[in-house]
């Protein structure tokens, strides 16, 4: 059995943990939010994503990219369920992605939606802003030297 040190060591340098903000006409504010996380690896090199999803569910794709002959396998979890699961058990041993953890942790103290809707403007604007934070932590671009 893999320890979870290992794996939060893998999520440290492999996954992607993140808030997604979908557009949805039915609802009263026109789009709502999702936590995730995802990890892909090489299809040659996914032993490791199916350990991730027996030990937390999830789905497991497959892609085969165009312009080269490699294939990935993406493993990934969404829901304030599941991934409370994943953050409960993982995120004392992460390292890298502490304070992403640490985002989605507040999002999921949060809770579902509330049918009191001054209660879900509050939980929405909540949302909103933990999603602004995690864009940030999870932006892609040149690393700061001092």
């Amino acid at each position: 059995m893999i320890s979870k040190q290992y794996l939060a060591g893998f999520v440290d340098g492999e996954a992607y943990l993140g808030i997604r903000k979908h557009t949805n006409k039915q609802s009263r504010t026109g789009y709502y939010y999702n936590i995730v996380v995802k990890i892909a690896q090489k299809r040659s090199a996914n032993k490791i994503l199916y350990e991730f999803q027996r030990l937390f569910n999830g789905d497991i794709s497959h892609r085969k990219h165009s312009g080269n002959c490699n294939e990935s396998t993406m493993w990934e979890i969404s829901g304030i369920k599941r991934v409370s699961k994943f953050i409960s058990e993982l995120s004392k041993h992460l390292i890298v992605k502490k304070p992403q953890a640490d985002i989605l942790r507040k999002y999921i103290k949060l809770g579902n939606a509330s049918p009191n809707l001054k209660k879900s403007k509050y939980i929405m604007g909540k949302r909103a802003e933990l999603y602004k934070e995690i864009l940030l932590l999870n932006h892609r671009g040149l690393a700061e030297t001092e």
